[in-house]
């Protein structure tokens, strides 16, 4: 941990060049609705890129770290050149998240047992990615919180206001403070990718997360078109690997834009909400398996980007017939 802290704090005195800032927000009111998941906001970086053969104290040192993982390992690049070096790019990101989770009727005070409970997250993943041409790995640590810490109440009433809608009257009722830790992985591949003024793009990518929020494992496919896309493996900025689509992002001075489709399946072993709503007396039981799926579209110019995307899945949980859905805005600074 204290070797993750020095390259953090190594990488944020790195001179500012090819790195990435993300904003990205999720909101059910781009469906009509506001119930289960409604509301999340996204903050992320990306340090700089680094080949394994530079030269310095981060690039050695985030090789050394991730070496011993796999799809990490500059020696199990395919891209490799005729020279023996590999064209694996190595990269730092951070990202700050915060969810709010609610039930279907936000003027009530009282628990709602036949409906979701409140909940919130505030959750914060160390990052350390692996990219090259044709696929990105990326391996997370994470802390975070829940209940009255993760400050979700407060965050989603002020969004509330600003977008004009029913102030929520049961936060008082959400699920306990409880500690958040663990880990998670994304590998992500591009299967093909033609094309010269209309590039198309096909794509496969997996993850997993083992933290005190959620155990699950997740699978999916995608597709892109466009022209002058971005290098970035993943398209979107939600789904299975939102930090994951920032390696590759880079500034162009030519306009860009794509649209892109995936689907996507998830496998749940566990989650915080369902095993603390139980212990409250709530009428939860989980899914074993969640399918989504995702379309939106992009823009780019220079050293900007903006996203949106709509993503709509099944429910959660065995007792609810309802659709999670929501849009995602997403705005990219590349510098």
């Amino acid at each position: 941990m204290k070797r993750i802290v020095m390259l953090i704090l190594l990488s944020l005195q790195t001179p500012a060049m090819a790195q990435v800032i993300t904003f990205a927000w999720d909101n059910d009111v781009f469906f009509g609705t506001d119930a289960n998941y409604t509301n999340g906001i996204r903050l992320s970086w990306r340090g700089p890129e680094t080949p394994a053969s530079a030269t310095g104290l981060l690039p050695s040192s985030l090789q050394q770290l991730m070496a011993p993982l796999p799809g990490v390992s500059a020696l199990e690049s395919k891209g490799d050149s005729e020279d023996g070096n590999s064209n694996r790019l190595y990269s730092l990101g951070i990202s700050i998240e915060q969810l709010m989770i609610t039930p279907s009727d936000l003027t009530l005070t009282t628990p709602q047992f036949d409906d979701t409970p409140y909940a919130g997250l505030l959750r914060a993943d160390v990052s350390l990615f692996a990219r090259d041409d044709q696929s990105v790995t990326g391996y997370s640590l994470s802390v975070g919180a829940t209940g009255n810490h993760s400050g979700a109440a407060q965050s989603q009433k002020q969004v509330h206001r600003w977008t004009d809608s029913e102030l929520p009257r049961g936060w008082n009722t959400q699920l306990p403070d409880r500690h958040v830790f663990g880990i998670a992985a994304v590998h992500a591949r591009l299967l093909s990718n033609h094309g010269s003024r209309l590039q198309r793009q096909t794509g496969v990518a997996a993850g997993g997360r083992i933290d005190t929020w959620i155990v699950s494992a997740q699978t999916g496919a995608f597709v892109r078109v466009g022209q002058n896309l971005d290098g970035n493996i993943l398209p979107d900025y939600t789904g299975i690997g939102t930090p994951a689509s920032l390696p590759g992002l880079t500034r162009q001075n030519v306009l860009g834009w794509s649209l892109y489709a995936g689907i996507s399946a998830e496998g749940i072993a566990w989650s915080y909400v369902q095993s603390e709503g139980r212990k409250a007396g709530y009428t939860l039981d989980n899914e074993d398996a969640v399918i989504a799926g995702i379309a939106g579209a992009s823009l780019s110019y220079q050293q900007f980007m903006m996203s949106l995307s709509m993503q709509k899945s099944s429910s959660y949980s065995r007792n609810r017939d309802r659709y999670i859905q929501f849009g995602t805005i997403a705005f990219v600074w590349m510098y």
